[in-house]
């Protein structure tokens, strides 16, 4: 377990606490760093400086320091500093002009490059997906943040964009085990598991938005497509109508992402280990880990949501948020379906 810090290439050891955020749902790793009062004032991070941070040998954020706040009371004077990767930029600017007139665009990566080169960014992109456009893509409207800009043609290509250690932009989609297991009593430190049914649905149904044809006459009203989760009582009924005309398979399709997406956000499993790693390999959102907590009834292979990397006196730490290992597949599945087998802890869903 080893943690390095570096200003602006230099080596910096005057910190008290390091921490480290990053989810498959952010755009921009985040980082905090808890200084001790320094011998002189030229050894202060300053706002703007560069800092990268490694841990076990592996570089985990490159950003500029865009916060410091000073606390001081009569036992402790700290310093807290604060960065976000190198594509905070994407996420808070409005979209150039360059955006706003697209041309020659084929794929997901020649879009968020576009943004990049308008934007006059020293930053690179590692796509793992390599997603082409079918559709011909519109101009970014007036006002519009890059990411927000990107972020819509992520959700359509299904692709999530994040950043790597270098502060560099990453398309990607889950994968990919560790080797490493979780087991409650052993590497797992503390563990919490949290069930949240009140959202969850027995039968969801989709209805398809009406055409209105030349004649004032409506199509489409009685479209329809359903899904069921088997797992919630049959009295618990869900129903939407669509944003747009759609077949019965589409509404079909849209009944089960809809039933999909409340599956995964009623479970969250989160632990807390010892160091950065396990085998050598870092622990990082997006990889799938086996997990056994057996008290809890969480048994298989889950997806790492979100982690927090610790640097203290006292030790270092990782906390790991878990989700289920469909969360993020390209095609949604049946609650209830052989993919969606593990759902939930058995321990409390069954007694």
């Amino acid at each position: 377990m080893s943690s390095k810090v570096e200003v602006n290439g230099n080596s910096y050891t005057e910190f008290k606490q390091i921490d480290i955020s990053d989810s498959l749902d952010d755009f921009a790793r985040t980082a905090r760093l808890i200084i001790t009062e320094p011998a002189n004032n030229s050894s202060i991070i300053k706002i703007n400086d560069k800092v990268s941070i490694y841990l076990d040998d592996i570089k985990v954020i490159t950003g500029y320091v865009e916060k410091i706040s000073d606390s001081e009371s009569d036992n402790s004077h700290d310093i807290n500093i604060e960065l976000r990767s190198l594509t905070a930029d994407l996420i808070d600017s409005c979209c150039p002009d360059d955006l706003k007139f697209l041309e020659g665009v084929a794929t997901y990566k020649d879009l968020v490059q576009k943004a990049i080169d308008a934007l006059g960014l020293d930053i690179t992109i590692t796509d793992e997906v390599n997603i082409s456009f079918s559709d011909e893509i519109k101009s970014a409207e007036l006002g519009q943040t890059c990411f927000d800009f990107l972020n819509e043609y992520a959700r359509k290509a299904q692709v999530f964009l994040n950043s790597d250690g270098d502060g560099n932009v990453l398309i990607r989609r889950p994968g990919g085990n560790l080797t490493t297991w979780l087991v409650e009593g052993n590497n797992i430190l503390e563990s919490r598991i949290e069930l949240d049914y009140s959202q969850r649905f027995n039968s969801y149904t989709v209805y398809s938005n009406s055409n209105v044809t030349a004649e004032g006459n409506t199509d489409n009203l009685n479209v329809s497509g359903n899904a069921v989760d088997s797992i919630i009582n049959s009295t618990r009924i869900f129903e939407k109508r669509a944003e747009k005309p759609m077949t019965a398979d589409e509404c079909a399709n849209a009944a089960i992402e809809e039933a999909n997406i409340r599956r995964i956000r009623g479970f969250k499993y989160s632990c807390k280990v010892s160091g950065f790693s396990g085998n050598d390999e870092l622990w990082e959102i997006g990889k799938l880990v086996n997990i056994r907590d057996d008290k809890k009834g969480v048994n298989g292979a889950y997806v790492i949501k979100d982690i927090n990397y610790t640097v203290t006196s006292g030790g270092d730490y990782t906390s790991m948020t878990m989700t289920l290992p469909d969360a993020y597949k390209l095609t949604a599945e049946l609650p209830g379906s052989d993919a969606a087998a593990i759902d939930q802890a058995t321990v409390y869903n069954e007694g």
